[in-house]
């Protein structure tokens, strides 16, 4: 039986939260889909306090088959919602991390939710 991906997001996205899952419970994060033109990604995002959220998006980019690593914090004017492209910034782009291996990201992941946990 195959699996449907109602969301459409890329199978390295899936790969990289599930491999996530063995390393954290994630309290206080949530989880969404994140549309970028062709990048079908998931973002994990968690409030810091003071409006502040802590936003990180993974996925597998245009041009290659490797991963790709977006963080930024943002100030979300609606707590209900996930963030949005609105919400991206020109930073977060230029600081783009690339790895080439599902595990590099993980690896990276989760050194910034421990940076952002204190």
């Amino acid at each position: 039986m195959a699996l449907i991906n109602l969301l459409g997001i890329r199978p390295t996205a899936w790969s990289v939260l599930y491999g996530l899952q063995a390393y954290n419970d994630w309290k206080g994060y949530e989880f969404s889909a994140w549309y970028n033109g062709r990048e079908c990604s998931i973002c994990m995002h968690k409030t810091l306090g003071k409006n502040k959220t802590l936003c990180i998006v993974f996925g597998e980019p245009r041009r290659t088959d490797g991963v790709f690593v977006d963080s930024w914090i943002c100030v979300l004017n609606n707590f209900m919602n996930p963030p949005t492209l609105k919400d991206y910034t020109e930073q977060a782009y230029e600081d783009r991390h690339w790895f080439t291996t599902i595990d590099g990201a993980i690896t990276y992941i989760l050194g910034l939710a421990k940076q952002n946990s204190e």
